[in-house]
């Protein structure tokens, strides 16, 4: 696997940071850097929660990097592919869970914020429509053909599971 360190790099990363395992983290807490909305296709600033190893690098705590979303159903998915690392791109492949164990972040009628009048007058007749189902209401909202005036707010330190891939 090209994402294997040697064990001289092994050595070398365990003598760096103390810490005794150094193969991929397989599961980083990552939060929600300052509230944002978030519109589908566009970028979410993260923060690592906790020292980790992503592809045989060092990322310690509290680094910062930025996530790719889209929408889907109910739920906002978010995915890292590449990371700054002591100034170098690290190439990776992050997929965010929400703490509920589910691929991306549920989203509640709270949480969509729309950007033209037509979008929230959308959104208003979907609301009374049908007040019980949210994944419809949201489904109905996002395969419209305003899908790219909607945005998501995503609340400041709401925490995620990523995996690496």
């Amino acid at each position: 696997n090209q994402n294997e360190m040697s064990d001289t790099e092994k050595t070398r990363l365990m003598r760096r940071t103390g810490m005794r395992d150094v193969s991929n983290t397989p599961n980083i807490k990552i939060n929600i850097d300052t509230d944002q909305n978030v519109k589908n296709g566009g970028n979410v600033r993260l923060k690592a929660m906790q020292n980790c190893i992503i592809n045989g690098h060092y990322v310690p705590m509290y680094s910062t990097f930025y996530g790719r979303v889209s929408f889907a159903e109910d739920r906002v998915h978010i995915s890292v592919n590449s990371i700054q690392v002591d100034g170098k791109i690290v190439q990776c492949n992050l997929e965010g869970y929400g703490l509920d164990g589910l691929q991306g972040i549920g989203v509640t009628v709270a949480s969509l914020s729309a950007t033209s009048q037509s979008s929230k007058e959308e959104l208003e007749r979907a609301i009374n429509l049908n007040r019980t189902a949210i994944g419809r209401i949201v489904t109905s909202i996002f395969s419209s053909n305003k899908k790219n005036d909607m945005r998501i707010k995503l609340l400041n330190n709401h925490s995620l599971i990523f995996t690496q891939r």
